[in-house]
């Protein structure tokens, strides 16, 4: 009987050792793919030219003797906002001053949010 419970005894202890060594390994936990979290961009610059058909518009920023041009698509995932209102792709008019928040997918620039600036604030 004592041999019975010291081989019993001796196979949880050998269970209990697994256990914790399995507990205390690290795990990888991979997140999924966001392609709205990392990665984003930002410009703050003048409509050049808005594009109906391909739902695209032309931003230029000037950067010291430089002006920089990103042409970034819109998608039915893109927020558009002009003081602090929801607007649609057609409020958007050449000249107005901008932030656009994009990035890259698929090898083209996709605008996440763009914030139009009112008037009162882009005559500054």
């Amino acid at each position: 009987m004592k041999k019975i419970i010291a081989v019993l005894l001796s196979l949880m202890f050998v269970f209990l050792i697994a256990s914790l060594s399995l507990a205390i390994e690290e795990k990888k936990i991979v997140p999924p793919e966001l392609p709205y979290a990392a990665g984003v961009k930002q410009i703050t610059g003048e409509v050049r030219s808005v594009n109906l058909t391909d739902m695209s518009l032309t931003v230029t920023k000037k950067v010291g003797d430089k002006t920089v041009e990103v042409v970034v698509a819109v998608d039915e995932r893109t927020k558009i906002k002009k003081d602090d209102m929801e607007k649609t792709f057609t409020a958007i008019k050449v000249g107005d001053q901008v932030v656009v928040k994009y990035l890259k997918i698929d090898r083209k620039q996709v605008a996440k949010n763009i914030s139009i600036k009112s008037d009162s604030t882009s005559e500054k």
